[in-house]
């Protein structure tokens, strides 16, 4: 479920699904987590996926 953190004063977003161990996600420079497509849902089965955004790189960003 998307939702924003907070890390050293910088609110970024942040998905996190499935259940298991944690596995994290980071996506390229100039792009954002939806480029990673259905592959988050695919592995939440075994693993519980983070997919952090890049400030100003989230869809919708406040930032």
């Amino acid at each position: 479920m998307p939702g924003y953190t907070t890390v050293s004063g910088v609110r970024t977003r942040h998905t996190a699904i499935g259940e298991g161990d944690p596995l994290v996600l980071p996506h390229g420079g100039f792009s954002d987590s939806r480029d990673f497509g259905p592959s988050p849902a695919r592995l939440a089965d075994r693993f519980r996926p983070h997919l952090p955004d890049r400030r100003c790189r989230a869809p919708a960003s406040p930032n």
